[in-house]
């Protein structure tokens, strides 16, 4: 499992249009905006997340379609 910092590391390099894979996804899933301490993605089913660079919980996501927030244990960019 990845440390906090090296996911933070690693999410400190998305650009627009990155592919991303997270906690055990097995689909990347693209980045579509961001922005200074935060980027979203848009799911391959019509899912909406935006995942969050600062904050006490940070990383962390929250899922935009049910407002849900989740950690993120392990994170990679694929493209």
């Amino acid at each position: 499992m990845q440390s906090k910092s090296e996911i933070l590391n690693e999410m400190e390099t998305v650009e627009l249009d990155s592919e991303i894979i997270w906690n055990g996804r097995k689909h990347a899933q693209t980045v579509t905006e961001v922005s200074e301490n935060s980027f979203e993605v848009e799911g391959n089913r019509g899912g909406h997340y935006r995942f969050f660079l600062t904050g006490t919980d940070a990383p962390y996501l929250r899922n935009l379609n049910s407002s849900r927030e989740y950690d993120v244990d392990e994170f990679l960019i694929v493209r």
